[in-house]
C-alpha cells in the first residue's frame, strides 16, 4: 500500500525484460518483478539518481473482483516467469518505498511465445486498475485503458501470393472494444491489436498466427467447407481406448488455369511424429488424439500443406484444428441461504442447507456414460468431503444432484464452501473440472439505538440507549452486554441478558490542539442461537450521540484534507501558506476539531509552520506513517456508518413503534 502514492513520471510506458518472480501483495496488487533489457535499464533509476536495489522493475495491477484472488493470479502469471515480455503502463517514483521505480498500474502485457512449425502464438493482457484508492490514489485507476500491440508474422519470400491468418484459441474478455487485424508494410505481414479494457475491465487472449496461399482454397471433400473441428470417436487397439478422429480435405484452385504439383500434408501433433501425406485430395484416417511431455492432451493439432502452381516456388496453407477440448458448467438454482435447525447432541442442534447442483457438459464422447466426482471442502474444516453421484438424476448432458450443508459444532463450524466437480469420459480418457465457492449465510448482529445528553451542572455526561438486531440466527437465543469504559465513568447499567440495554457514560470532547476525539466507552453485544451460532457487534457508545459524532466526522474530513496534501509531495509545506481554511494545518497527527479556534492570526500560523518546515524532510514521512493507521480506522469507521445507517433507523422506527404505549 503506497501511503504517501506515487510520482508519475510517464503514461505509456513500454518495459521489455525477463520476469523472474510474480507476488500477489495483501491489498490485491498483481505483482511482476522484471529485469530490464539494456535497452530499458534506464527505467531502474529514478529523477535524482537512486537505483532500484534489486535489479528489477515491479510492475503491479489490482485487476477487478471477478478475478482477484490467488488462484486466478497465478492461473495468468505463473507461466510467465522467466519469459521476455513487454508490459506497458505508468513509470512512477514509489514515495512510500524511497522513490523506487515501478510500472504502476500495468495497462497491457505482450508476451511471444515464439514458432512452434511454421505457427506463431502470442498472448496479450490488458487492465483496467481496480485499486481502493485509499491512503493515496493509484494514477488512472478506474479509467478506461487502452492496451495495443504488433506482432510480426513469420517471413515469407512470396508476399504477393500468401494471405495471414490468425486465430484465438484461448480467451477471457471481460473488456470494452476489441480490434485485432491483420496488416501488410511492405513484404511483411503484421497482426496488430487494439483493446480498450473499460472502466474496471479485463482481457487476455492467446493467438494463433500464419500465412495461407491466397490463389488457392483449402475446402472439404465434395465441395463442402473444410471442417476444422472433426468429431472424436472412441477406438480400441491392443486392449487400450483411445479417442481418434479424421482429416480430410483437398485443395482447390481460384482457376482452372493453375495446375497443381508436389502437394505434400502434414499433421502435426505435440508429443507425437508429424504424420504426412502425398496427393490430393487428403484423408487421414483415425489419428489418435495425442498427449504432449507433459502427459495433456493436444486439442489444436496443426494441417499444412504445401505444393507449386505451374511450377512456381512452393508455397504452403495451414489450418490449426480444434478437436473441443471438453467442460462442465455448474449452477445451483436450488441453493436455499435459509438454514433449518435439524437434531444433534443433546439440547444443541444444528444448521442444515440444502444445495440443489445442476453439471452441465460439453464436448464429451458418449457412450459410455460419464464418471461424476464431486468434493465438498470447508475452510478451514471440516476435511473434505466426497459425494459420488450414482443418486443423482442424469439427463442428457446434465446432472442434478442434492446434498447438504451443515454448521454443527465442535468441528463444523465453517460457513465458507468449495465445490470441486471432476468429469471424466467413461473410459479415463478426457477429463474436465469446475469449482464453485459456496458461502452460506454468517449470523449478523446489528446495536441500533441512540445518545442522549444529559450534561447537568457542567458535567459532560451521556446516556446510550440500544437494542439488538440479528439475522440468520435460529431457534430460542441467549444475550450477553458488556462495556469496556476505556477510562471514562461508566454507570446506571441496564441488565445484561435481554434484547435491549442502556447505561449512562461520561466523555469529554479535546481541549488542545491537534487531538483527535478520543474513543467512547465500547459497547459489545453477544447473541447465540440453539445450534451455537454465535453473532457479535461492537459499537461506540460516543457514536451514538449527534454532536459526539459531528466532531469525529469533521477531524476525519481534516485527516483526508492532510492526505492530500502530502500527495502533493516535496511542495505540501508551502503549499499549506495558500489554504483559506487553517483548520487543515497538520500541528500534530491526527487533526481534531480544536485546530481552528487555535490558529487565530496568520502570524500564529507563520509561527507554527517554522517549527513544522525546520525538520520537514525527516518529518514528512513519519507523520504519514503515524497518520496512516487512524485515518483507516476512521474511514472505515465513517464507511460503516454510512452502510447501516438507513438499517439502523428502520429498525429503531419498529422498535419505538412495538414499545409506543396503547
Amino acid at each position: 500500500m503506497g501511503v504517501l502514492g506515487w510520482n508519475e513520471i510517464r503514461d505509456g510506458q513500454q518495459l521489455t525484460g525477463e520476469v523472474t518472480r510474480h507476488t500477489r501483495a495483501g491489498d490485491g496488487d498483481w505483482c511482476l518483478h522484471i529485469v530490464p533489457d539494456a535497452l530499458h535499464s534506464r527505467l531502474l533509476t529514478n529523477r535524482v539518481g537512486g537505483t532500484n536495489q534489486d535489479g528489477t522493475v515491479e510492475g503491479e495491477i489490482e485487476p477487478n473482483d471477478d478475478i482477484d484472488n490467488d488462484a486466478m493470479e497465478a492461473h495468468f502469471f505463473d507461466p510467465l516467469v522467466g519469459q521476455r515480455v513487454t508490459i506497458t503502463g505508468t513509470f512512477v517514483e514509489d514515495k512510500s518505498h524511497d522513490d523506487k521505480t515501478e510500472i504502476h498500474p500495468i495497462t497491457s502485457i505482450f508476451v511471444d511465445w515464439g514458432m512452434v512449425g511454421s505457427v506463431k502464438r502470442v498472448e496479450f493482457f490488458v487492465f483496467s486498475d481496480d485499486s481502493a484508492n485509499f491512503p493515496a490514489n493509484v494514477p488512472h485507476s478506474g479509467e478506461n485503458r487502452t492496451g495495443e500491440f504488433k506482432a510480426g508474422y513469420p517471413p515469407t519470400p512470396a508476399a504477393d501470393v500468401v494471405v495471414p491468418r490468425f486465430e484465438v484459441i484461448e480467451l477471457t474478455d471481460m473488456a470494452g472494444s476489441k480490434d485485432i487485424q491483420s496488416v501488410r508494410q511492405g513484404d511483411e505481414y503484421f497482426l496488430e491489436g487494439s483493446v480498450e479494457s473499460g472502466a474496471r475491465g479485463f482481457y487476455r487472449a492467446v493467438i494463433l498466427m500464419w500465412l495461407d496461399a491466397t490463389n488457392i482454397a483449402l475446402q472439404g471433400l465434395n465441395g463442402q467447407a473444410f471442417n476444422s473441428s472433426p468429431p472424436k470417436r472412441f477406438a480400441m487397439a491392443n486392449g487400450v481406448w483411445s479417442l481418434r478422429y479424421d482429416v480430410q480435405g483437398q485443395l482447390v484452385p481460384s482457376n482452372p488455369g493453375l495446375a497443381l504439383q508436389n502437394v505434400q500434408w502434414s499433421l502435426q501433433r505435440r508429443g507425437q511424429a508429424d504424420l504426412g501425406y502425398s496427393g490430393n485430395p487428403l484423408l487421414f484416417q483415425a489419428v489418435e488424439l495425442s498427449r504432449d511431455m507433459n502427459g495433456q492432451l493436444d486439442y489444436h493439432p496443426q494441417l499444412s500443406v504445401q505444393a507449386t502452381v505451374n511450377g512456381s516456388p512452393p508455397f504452403s496453407i495451414r489450418r490449426v484444428l480444434d478437436l473441443k477440448r471438453p467442460a462442465v458448467v455448474l449452477e445451483l438454482p436450488g441453493f436455499s441461504r435459509q438454514g433449518t435447525l435439524a437434531p444433534h447432541q443433546g439440547n444443541l442442534k444444528k444448521v442444515v442447507w440444502n444445495v440443489e447442483c445442476r453439471a452441465t457438459t460439453q464436448n464429451f464422447v458418449t457412450p459410455p456414460a460419464l464418471h461424476y466426482l464431486w468434493t465438498v471442502a470447508g475452510h478451514p474444516t471440516p476435511a473434505p468431503t466426497t459425494i459420488q453421484t450414482h443418486s443423482g438424476n442424469l439427463q442428457g448432458n446434465q446432472l442434478e444432484f442434492n446434498f447438504n450443508l451443515e454448521y454443527a459444532l465442535p468441528d463444523k463450524n465453517t460457513y465458507d464452501y468449495t465445490l470441486s466437480l471432476v468429469v471424466t469420459d467413461g473410459h479415463g480418457i478426457e477429463q474436465a473440472t469446475v469449482t464453485q465457492e459456496i458461502h452460506l449465510p454468517r449470523p449478523i448482529a446489528m446495536i441500533v439505538g441512540y445518545g442522549e445528553d444529559l450534561r447537568a451542572g457542567g458535567r459532560r455526561r451521556y446516556r446510550f440507549t440500544g437494542e439488538v438486531a440479528v439475522e440468520n440466527l435460529l431457534g430460542a437465543k441467549s444475550y450477553f452486554w458488556a462495556v469496556d469504559p476505556k477510562g471514562w465513568q461508566v454507570n446506571n447499567v441496564g441488565p445484561t441478558d435481554r434484547p435491549d440495554f442502556s447505561f449512562e457514560f461520561d466523555y469529554q470532547l479535546p481541549t488542545r490542539v491537534g487531538e483527535f476525539p478520543p474513543l467512547g466507552p465500547q459497547v459489545t453485544v453477544t447473541v447465540t442461537d440453539e445450534a451455537g451460532q454465535v453473532a457479535k457487534e461492537i459499537v461506540d457508545a460516543s457514536n451514538f450521540v449527534p454532536e459526539l459524532f459531528r466532531a469525529k466526522a469533521i477531524a476525519m474530513r481534516e485527516a483526508r484534507s492532510l492526505v492530500e496534501l502530502l500527495r502533493r509531495g516535496p511542495g505540501w509545506i508551502e503549499g499549506l501558506y495558500r489554504m483559506v481554511e487553517p483548520r487543515v494545518i497538520p500541528p500534530k497527527p491526527p487533526i481534531g476539531t480544536t485546530v481552528l479556534p487555535a490558529v487565530e492570526d496568520l502570524e500564529k500560523l507563520h509561527s507554527l509552520m517554522a517549527v513544522r518546515m525546520a525538520n520537514r524532510a525527516e518529518d514528512v514521512p513519519r507523520l504519514a506513517q503515524d497518520m496512516s493507521g487512524q485515518i483507516r480506522e476512521v474511514m472505515g469507521q465513517a464507511k460503516r456508518f454510512d452502510a447501516v445507517r438507513i438499517k439502523r433507523a428502520a429498525l429503531l422506527s419498529e422498535s419505538n413503534r412495538r414499545n409506543r404505549p396503547g
